[in-house]
């Protein structure tokens, strides 16, 4: 009914039918799919056959061979329960039909293959040699297409199976035995920690663990009792199905033991004093329970579900943190409090029985302590005369000790006040400033009215901060600066997303139309200069990548500028003007969103990481809106139909991350936007009303369920950066007649920067060729491109690229991203930017890498080289170490033909008299997962060589018996980070070679002062983190060397019983900083004998 041609239709027939009486009849055909979704959603325990003759699907047929059984298999799966069925026929037309409960979770795949292979388990003991099997999944039929059904890989599973039920018994009674085991080792753990619930508690893993174990009983008990049915059952085919069934799931309960068995070596450490728990640090302004609950509870590792109703809710949590905190001894941390919250409804136990636990808050009012009844106020004061100057002086630099300016400078250290952020922020306008006339003049402005100070504090701190803000002179700035208050408190805002936004906003063009590195380039400008400020502060995310946070009290700053009806402070003016009125509910847990009323005259707004946000308002009135942010509400799945229409105005548009699965078309009203982020959303397709959006600039679609892109984007003229990444698994480049990309599509768009295009799933990359060679033909009439992300499925076709492309003969392309290969998922990592002049180059599985002159010109142009699975050559050096010149980094991972990473000895003379360095600016070297790997270098290595190199990361290399050679080890003066795990036959990380000697003294050249010949050392000065985890056979570092590491790198071991014995041998201060001793970190595997160690060595030094 949702399609307005076939609406129409269904009412002329009913305008026709209207005068007869009709009837509907239940059909008597029954199909396969129907009996088995009956099964999953109703499950029984019965089992029958069907003997009359059942009417089948139209197949698709997997294995047609010249035979007399027929196999027609079926399944499918519910939330809860999934079923399988089968339908034989005989040689001579007998038809059985068999319906099986699967007691154990799966996907609708899987239950297809689990009717699959139950189909051929009873056809097998009946005695059939030929099986005509039909059905209509396309991804079982395509497997078995794909692959010969005796082939190894059905066969063992079809093997493993059939073990699982052959020994059935058997297996049983090694699981009994292994459980009574497990629950004497339960018991004895219990029984320590009930014997004192005081002063003593479990550790974080042993309840863990103990939680664990406990589901596994639940899950034990249920198979005996299946078991003891099962032996009940007689001997005939409906049964063997359960023994098939019962089979895998002891087996997986098996395998369950062997991991708890591995996870409980915690006994001596299974109880520790209970000390001062330090409870998450909440911020309620909005004094709401419910959140300081969960975020109690998640600190506490309680599972807190979906209570149903707010107030049933609460109380269930209230009383799981009760019980958890009850009798113990804790700390509760409750930090920028704006009101009273209810402790006892938190679950909060109450304070006067004893047990030591006591609760801390700060807060801005005093009358938050009067009601939260606090028995002893701390006033933290200000800072003395003395320490604000020191502190003045630390930011400023040493320019306020002129003598012209230093008493200028102790003026406007009065004039803060003592109140630390002003200083840092007043000073961060004033750092390294020489002259004389900017002092007075900041002297005079905050002398003035406009920044009088008054009694109340918190006013007086937003008066002093508001001076910085007024000294960017320019609206531009303001505005970035104001912008970065639509982002949640305390989140660490991407660099690279809020330029985009910057340049959607046209805050950085002033009007006039320039490139987009341009504004990219002058965006990073800004963001130093706002940081230089103090008005914001540089950081990475857990990921690296580039951030800036907002101080809370800042963020207030803008949102009182931005929000003069909420001022309270006299003459402050607003700035309405030029920043426009913001309306910021981000991340508050808010349900419903703002009224209709407070969306007018807004002209920027953002509901962003509300995660329980599930609706928007049908049509708001909002005709001065510029952003709207909605990013990251998971809940949110639908856009109302008119919801844009009084949206004239919008610039910039975000649903990333949202479950919104289509676009209204009021989107046509959206003439002015300039930046549409859609990305990771439910969207399929764009509708055809994009086209309208001809001012837009950024386009960002995909990474969910994208399957192509409509003709009209190709009307978007205007365009300068296009993402887009396809998702159809197992399905066509051509849907309903849709290409994903339209032939000629691209090279309308003559503005274009920027483009990324990648396609996920299986059974598209054979068609993708076809995409990706249209692509890179279209790419070189695109003469302002300057920045190309995209997959080749083939070698070939990227060769025919690289030899053809105008765009990469003229190195017109700054940056690029390009994968060669076959992926099933999203191996690229597409973001917003890409350093610019940065090229990365990615050969993925089913690539082999050849060390042809053709592949050798390819990584000369790379700066990041990834190798994921490829065929390479047994040495990376093959590819010849001159073409290595430009690269930084070095990913190797999943190559089986890897043996070594560079031979010195290949290295000839030619070589050594036209380069002489070998990877002069490699920067990162990780290796992982590589079966074969023997060495990273073998022989000399000549002078200057990995000079750059500061982290190196080996992870899973099993048959590498040592990391560095003596001669390798001492190229490395910058490293900063090594980092060596999961690698089995490693015995020792620098090797003692006996022809070393000889090698050093030739080839060393500048390198050698990184040894101390008369005390042997080895001199690491720039190591910051050493990390050696789960090395089985290391014995020593090193054999006859020592290193000297700087006193201030941190070392972690874990796992490493070996070199446990040698203890400190293989270390030697450097003497630089003796009271500086290493920071280590240690964990179950490491002895006693070393922290005496390390107290011995405190002494001594």
């Amino acid at each position: 009914m949702d399609r307005p041609p076939l609406s129409g239709r269904l009412v002329k027939w009913m305008m026709q039918l209207s005068k007869y009486t009709v009837e509907y009849n239940q059909p008597w055909a029954i199909k396969c799919q129907a009996a088995v979704d009956l099964l999953a959603a109703f499950p029984t325990t019965n089992d029958f056959s069907i003997s009359e003759d059942v009417p089948r699907k139209l197949p698709m047929i997997a294995v047609v061979e010249e035979g007399e059984w027929v196999l027609t298999f079926d399944g499918s799966s519910t939330n809860t329960s999934a079923g399988a069925g089968v339908i034989l026929m005989s040689p001579v037309g007998n038809t059985s039909a068999y319906l099986f409960k699967l007691q154990f979770p799966c996907s609708h795949n899987i239950a297809e293959y689990e009717a699959l292979v139950s189909g051929l388990t009873i056809e097998r003991d009946a005695g059939a040699k030929k099986v005509k099997v039909t059905g209509d999944s396309k991804l079982v039929i395509g497997k078995i297409k794909t692959m010969n059904i005796l082939g190894k890989h059905l066969c063992g599973f079809l093997k493993r199976r059939f073990e699982e039920a052959f020994f059935l018994e058997k297996n049983f009674e090694e699981l009994n035995r292994e459980e009574e085991h497990l629950s004497n080792k339960k018991a004895r753990i219990e029984r320590k920690i009930n014997e004192d619930t005081v002063s003593k508690m479990p550790t974080p893993e042993t309840s863990q663990w103990l939680d664990y174990l406990r589901r596994f009983e639940t899950e034990y008990s249920t198979l005996c009792t299946d078991f003891e049915e099962y032996r009940q059952l007689p001997r005939k085919w409906f049964a063997i199905w359960q023994r098939v069934c019962l089979g895998r799931r002891v087996a997986t309960q098996r395998n369950e033991i062997s991991r708890l068995k591995e996870e409980a070596k915690f006994e001596d450490g299974v109880m520790v004093d209970a000390p001062l728990q330090n409870v998450e640090r909440s911020s309620p302004k909005d004094g709401n329970v419910r959140k300081i609950q969960n975020q109690i509870a998640q600190r506490l590792n309680l599972r807190v579900g979906n209570c149903g109703e707010e107030s049933h809710g609460n109380n269930s949590v209230r009383r799981q943190i009760l019980g958890k905190l009850q009798n113990k001894k804790w700390l509760l941390i409750l930090d920028d409090m704006w009101d009273n919250v209810d402790l006892e409804g938190v679950g909060i136990p109450s304070q006067s029985r004893g047990t030591g636990s006591k609760i801390v808050l700060t807060t801005r009012s005093f009358n938050v302590c009067n009601k939260m009844e606090t028995d002893e106020e701390i006033k933290v004061d200000v800072l003395l005369k003395k320490e604000a100057w020191e502190l003045f002086r630390e930011v400023v630099s040493q320019v306020v000790d002129a003598p012209e300016i230093q008493g200028i400078a102790k003026q406007i250290v009065e004039k803060c006040r003592g109140l630390p952020l002003t200083i840092k922020v007043i000073g961060g306008f004033l750092r390294k400033k020489k002259d004389v006339h900017v002092w007075k003049n900041a002297l005079y402005e905050m002398s003035s009215a406009k920044y009088e100070i008054i009694d109340d504090k918190e006013d007086s701190v937003f008066k002093i901060l508001k001076f910085s803000y007024d000294q960017l002179k320019t609206k531009r700035k303001k505005n970035c600066f104001l912008y970065c208050a639509l982002f949640p408190e305390d989140s660490m805002i991407k660099i690279e997303e809020l330029i985009y936004y910057w340049v959607g906003e046209g805050f950085i063009s002033d009007g006039v139309v320039q490139s987009l590195d341009d504004a990219i380039n002058r965006g990073y400008t800004i963001v130093d200069e706002l940081c230089n400020a103090s008005l914001l502060e540089f950081t990475k995310d857990r990921h690296g990548d580039k951030c800036v946070k907002v101080h809370d009290v800042i963020r207030d700053l803008a949102l009182r500028i931005t929000s003069p009806a909420t001022s309270t402070l006299d003459n402050f003016p607003s700035d309405e003007g030029e920043s426009g009125i913001f309306l910021v509910r981000a991340r508050v847990e808010m349900e419903d969103p703002p009224c209709v009323e407070e969306w007018k005259q807004k002209h920027r707004i953002s509901l962003m990481e509300n995660g329980n946000l599930y609706y928007l308002p049908d049509r708001p009135q909002c005709d001065s809106l510029l952003t709207l942010l909605l990013q990251k509400n998971s809940k949110l799945e639908r856009i109302p139909e008119s919801f844009f229409e009084h949206m004239h105005n919008l610039r910039v548009l975000d649903i990333s991350k949202t479950g919104i699965d289509d676009l209204p078309p009021s989107i046509s009203c959206l003439v002015n936007l300039r930046g549409l982020y859609a990305m990771y959303t439910g969207l399929r397709k764009c509708p055809s009303q994009i086209g309208c959006l001809r001012s837009l600039e950024v386009l960002h679609l995909g990474g969910g369920e994208m399957e192509y892109l409509p003709t009209e984007v190709g009307q978007l003229t205007r365009l300068r950066s296009l993402i887009v990444i396809f998702s159809r698994y197992g399905g066509s480049v051509v849907v309903e007649g849709k290409r994903m990309i339209p032939r000629g599509m691209l090279s309308r768009l003559s503005l274009l920067e920027d483009l990324r295009v990648d396609n996920v799933g299986p059974g598209l990359d054979e068609d993708w060729v076809e995409i990706g060679e249209s692509i890179a033909e279209e790419v070189d009439s695109l003469n302002k491109l300057t920045r190309l992300e995209m997959n080749f499925p083939k070698l070939d076709s990227y060769l025919k690229f690289v030899q053809e492309s105008f765009a990469v003969k003229t190195q017109r392309l700054k940056t690029s991203h390009l994968s060669i290969g076959y992926h099933v998922k999203d191996q690229m990592s597409f973001s917003p930017l890409v350093d610019v002049g940065e090229h990365r180059l990615r050969f993925l599985d089913s690539i082999e890498l050849l060390p042809n002159d053709d592949i050798r010109v390819t990584v000369s142009r790379a700066t990041k080289l990834f190798l994921e699975g490829c065929t390479t050559p047994r040495k990376l050096s093959d590819l010849g170490m001159e073409n290595f010149k430009g690269i930084k980094e070095i990913y190797i991972k999943g190559c089986e033909r890897v043996e070594s990473v560079i031979d010195g000895n290949d290295l000839n003379d030619s070589f050594m008299a036209t380069h002489c360095q070998v990877l002069p600016n490699l920067q990162t070297l990780d290796l992982s997962n590589l079966d074969n790997l023997r060495s990273i270098w073998e022989g000399a290595a000549p002078p200057q060589s990995l000079n750059q190199l500061t982290s190196i990361h080996v992870y899973c290399c099993d048959n590498l018996p040592f990391i560095f050679s003596r001669c390798m080890i001492l190229h490395l003066p910058n490293l900063q980070t090594l980092h060596v795990s999961n690698c089995l036959r490693v015995e020792e990380i620098v090797k003692e070679e006996e022809e070393e000697g000889e090698e050093k003294n030739e080839m060393v050249g500048s390198s050698s002062n990184q040894v101390d010949d008369h005390h042997d050392f080895v001199h690491l000065p720039c190591l910051s983190k050493l990390s050696l985890v789960c090395l089985p056979k290391l014995r020593r570092v090193c054999k006859r060397v020592r290193l000297a590491l700087p006193p201030s790198v941190q070392i972690f071991i874990s796992s490493c019983p070996e070199v446990i014995k040698q203890g400190f041998e293989w270390w030697e201060d450097d003497g630089s900083n003796s009271s500086n001793i290493l920071h280590m970190e240690w964990d179950s595997t490491v002895v006693t004998g070393w922290r005496e160690k390390i107290v011995k060595r405190k002494k001594m030094i």
